[in-house]
């Protein structure tokens, strides 16, 4: 005798695309309400010894899928972890790598701004030393002019 084929649970379920999230919210907990009493009901009768834990294999293995699953999402979950605390890692690194970098610039820049002020004082330096020269000449030459035109009247 072959077992009973009952679509109690799943031909609800080929209606889904249609139903309103309210509606789809009631049949999925109608169904997990039918599970839960399927599974209580199973339980009763194992210890009633109705069944043995043979006939409630397929169940057993219901319940090992479900825990694997929650397993395997668990550890989904701890791998993405695990890459978001190396992206953050690699992300401290490279903060610090750019924080150096711009420190490095920052001295560097503070040492070319000493050395062109620098600069600009000896040429700011010398400009004045120009003029006070060319100011000197032209006064000598003036002297020496006024001199010479003193000595031709």
């Amino acid at each position: 005798m072959s077992p009973p084929q009952s679509h109690i649970l799943t031909g609800p379920l080929k209606n889904l695309p249609t139903l309103s999230s309210r509606e789809k919210s009631i049949l999925v907990r109608s169904i997990a309400n039918e599970i839960t009493a399927a599974f209580v009901d199973i339980s009763r009768h194992i210890a009633q010894g109705t069944l043995s834990d043979e006939h409630a294999t397929p169940m057993n293995e219901i319940i090992r899928t479900i825990m694997g699953t929650d397993a395997r999402q668990r550890e989904r979950l701890e791998r993405k972890v695990y890459r978001y605390r190396r992206r953050a890692q690699r992300w401290k690194t490279e903060k610090a790598w750019i924080q150096r970098q711009f420190g490095a610039l920052v001295r560097r820049s503070e040492t070319v701004q000493g050395r062109w002020r620098e600069r600009f004082g000896r040429l700011k330096k010398d400009v004045g030393r120009t003029k006070t020269a060319a100011e000197s000449c032209r006064r000598s030459q003036s002297n020496n002019s006024s001199s010479a035109r003193e000595e031709k009247e």
